[in-house]
């Protein structure tokens, strides 16, 4: 599976990016992890590719879940370090959003 990650300084400090295709139903995983009221928080939300170059998210449809969260400092080492976390577990997040839409696929379907 084919990740690109990347790593700046934004508008409201460190932030960490990756994006990963899922290979189903042009769906792209994006992994964020940024500074937060209180903390860091890493998200992990699916995006549709149109193949034009642009990303789509339904509010009410997409999977979006929150992996980590730490009430630190957000510098760029405690960010890489939580961003590395959240990919270390990225199996468990890929299997949770397949089940997502297996389950909004059934519930579609009946």
């Amino acid at each position: 599976m084919e990740m690109t990650t990347r790593i700046s300084k934004g508008r409201d400090g460190w932030e960490a990016n990756t994006q990963m295709d899922m290979q189903e139903a042009n769906r792209v995983l994006i992994v964020t992890t940024r500074k937060m009221t209180g903390g860091m928080v890493t998200r992990a939300m699916v995006n549709t590719d149109s193949g034009s170059g642009f990303l789509s998210w339904n509010l009410f449809g997409d999977f979006s879940t929150r992996t980590q969260y730490k009430g630190v400092r957000c510098t760029e080492k405690t960010v890489r370090d939580l961003h590395q976390q959240a990919l270390a577990a990225i199996e468990q997040t890929l299997a949770a959003a397949r089940a997502h839409y297996q389950a909004k696929q059934v519930q579609e379907a009946a």
